[in-house]
């Protein structure tokens, strides 16, 4: 298995900023998250087929489950993460990539 990385960066800073705020540039923290539709629905960026396939792991809980896709919902309402100023490296990978994404064959 060779792993699928997908590669986050910031963009740069340009040198007027960095020599007039060195310091607040040295603190800034920006992240990415969850994000909303024209419709105002929580994007997954997921078909619900892939859902009920990998959020049951991740949630630990069944796709039948009344509740399920309320929480899977607030899971990616509050997905945040931090992206340095070098950039974040994440790992796409399915456990085999030769074949399609399963409940035998997850990331």
């Amino acid at each position: 298995m060779s792993d699928k990385i997908v590669v986050i960066k910031r963009r740069p800073y340009t040198k007027e900023k960095v020599s007039k705020d060195a310091e607040l540039v040295a603190q800034d923290k920006h992240s990415i998250g969850g994000s909303i539709t024209s419709t105002g629905a929580t994007y997954k960026g997921i078909t619900p087929s892939e859902e009920k396939l990998i959020m049951p792991h991740i949630l630990s809980m069944s796709p039948s489950d009344p509740g399920f896709l309320r929480a899977s919902t607030q899971w990616f309402d509050d997905l945040k993460r931090h992206v340095p100023i070098s950039d974040i490296k994440l790992n796409v990978s399915l456990d085999d990539d030769s074949k399609p994404l399963s409940e035998h064959n997850l990331p």
